[in-house]
């Protein structure tokens, strides 16, 4: 009998040993909140070049074409085309027979940051590239 319990007994010390000085895993970290449309349409329209285009359009035309925004990708659909997450805006002018294109940008959805679409090659320049110059093209 005496040989059966030290066995039994060292292999439950072990075993309680092992399990009272094993570190719990640590959690996985959350991911990182992501801009709302809500949120990201407000950084946009926060732009002063944003509303002045939009009061531009509304003085010029006398109320007859409206300036819409309209989503073209949202964070999923843009991580998924290998952008990263990033909310894609449309910009431009509701004519009654046909809608102009003025400005495309790309707002971060993890941080923010704020890009337009370069129109001649499509590429998507930051915010002070376009104000030192691009804002023209």
């Amino acid at each position: 009998m005496r040989r059966l319990i030290c066995p039994v007994l060292m292999v439950a010390c072990i075993v309680g040993c092992k399990s009272v000085s094993a570190k719990p895993k640590p959690s996985a970290k959350p991911a990182p909140a992501l801009l709302e449309r809500t949120d990201a349409k407000e950084l946009l329209f926060k732009l002063p070049e944003v509303a002045a285009w939009q009061a531009g359009v509304r003085r010029h035309s006398r109320g007859k074409v409206t300036p819409v925004c309209r989503v073209e990708q949202t964070p999923d659909e843009s991580r998924a085309a290998g952008d990263g997450a990033a909310w894609h805006f449309y910009l431009g002018e509701s004519h009654a027979s046909h809608n102009v294109c003025w400005r495309r940008f790309r707002i971060d959805a993890a941080n923010g940051d704020i890009h337009i679409q370069d129109p001649v090659d499509g590429a998507y320049i930051t915010l002070m590239e376009w104000r030192r110059g691009y804002r023209d093209l």
